[in-house]
């Protein structure tokens, strides 16, 4: 690869570029405003609109997929760490998971 091309390759926006995931709030509002680029959230977003109509509303979505609306605050702000399972509890979570598709058949 020439410097040339890997000159354009490193200054080329990528596929992601000025697509932005935001959450806006206000201290003590009940809502917040947001916007989703990311297709696992707009797909949450979407599946919690059309179960709580009153609560998540899309205000706009773009031509690009991107939504714009609002939510209760509370729902936007899990801030927690990723849950840590132990090899026993995943081997546990396994077995149930074994007897639930057992017994659906």
């Amino acid at each position: 690869m020439t410097q040339i091309e890997q000159f354009e390759q490193l200054s080329s926006p990528s596929p992601d570029a000025g697509r932005e995931n935001v959450i806006h709030f206000i201290t003590n509002e009940k809502t917040c405003t947001f916007t989703f680029s990311q297709p696992r959230y707009v797909t949450k977003v979407k599946k919690l609109a059309k179960s709580h109509p009153n609560e998540v509303i899309i205000r706009h979505e773009n031509p690009d997929g991107s939504i714009v609306g609002e939510l209760p605050t509370a729902w936007a702000l899990k801030l927690a760490p990723k849950r840590q399972v132990s090899e026993e509890q995943k081997l546990q979570a396994a077995e149930r998971l074994k007897k639930m598709r057992e017994s659906k058949t």
